[in-house]
């Protein structure tokens, strides 16, 4: 997930939050406790999958180990992402 979703995303909890209570404290508190969790994810995992593609000096090794993951295996990642929220 990109940047640009993951603000889209922040930009419609937030204005969804603020249409029920106009204190930004607890907008932001409410926001914090909706979106943390899955932020922290999408950074942990996006961080260890980009030091990955970027193992230069096992590149070869690094490919064949990339084209082994199953679909399911990628399938999962997205799911989580999508679902923690829900």
């Amino acid at each position: 997930m990109s940047g640009k979703s993951q603000a889209i995303e922040d930009a419609y909890i937030i204005g969804k939050l603020y249409g029920k209570d106009k204190d930004l404290n607890a907008v932001f508190a409410a926001f914090q406790k909706i979106r943390r969790k899955k932020v922290d994810y999408v950074v942990s995992t996006s961080r260890k999958l980009g030091q990955f593609s970027q193992w230069e000096k096992a590149g070869s090794f690094r490919n064949l180990i990339m084209k082994m993951v199953p679909i399911s295996f990628n399938r999962k990642i997205v799911e989580k992402v999508i679902l923690l929220e829900r």
